[in-house]
């Protein structure tokens, strides 16, 4: 509170005496051409820089993403945004099937895939705790 007391003086007292001085220094005191031009420079910079390092990374991450996602085949295993990992069985335009558990098969939307983990191979069938030999 005491803050805005203490801004609101300083901005009274500067029109005051703005206005004391006369119009002769107020007409002085604009900034040419160059000098103006000069001043817009440090925002372009910073408008240059947030392309390059937010925008450009973010339009090259979803052009990525689009191209997994339309690149979706059976037989692939991937994790979804809710978390789910699981094999493609089944694929739609916009939706996929995925199987989560033998058996037990859900249909999620296809944007929603995170991540491919790759094609799941055949299960090779090894009894525990035996190898066998071909001897």
């Amino acid at each position: 509170m005491i803050y805005l007391q203490f801004l609101a003086d300083a901005v009274s007292s500067s029109v005051t005496s703005a206005a004391a001085s006369g119009a002769a220094t107020v007409n002085s005191a604009q900034p040419s051409a160059g000098e103006s031009a000069a001043g817009l420079l440090p925002f372009f910079v910073i408008l240059v820089v947030f392309y390059f390092l937010v925008l450009r990374p973010q339009q090259r991450k979803a052009k990525d993403h689009q191209s997994m996602i339309a690149a979706l085949d059976k037989g692939d295993r991937v994790v979804t945004g809710g978390g789910i990992i699981g094999k493609v069985v089944k694929v739609d335009n916009d939706m996929i099937s995925v199987e989560i558990a033998q058996g037990v098969t859900v249909q999620v939307a296809r944007a929603t895939v995170v991540n491919v983990l790759g094609k799941e191979k055949a299960d090779k069938k090894v009894k525990s705790g035996s190898i066998a030999n071909d001897n």
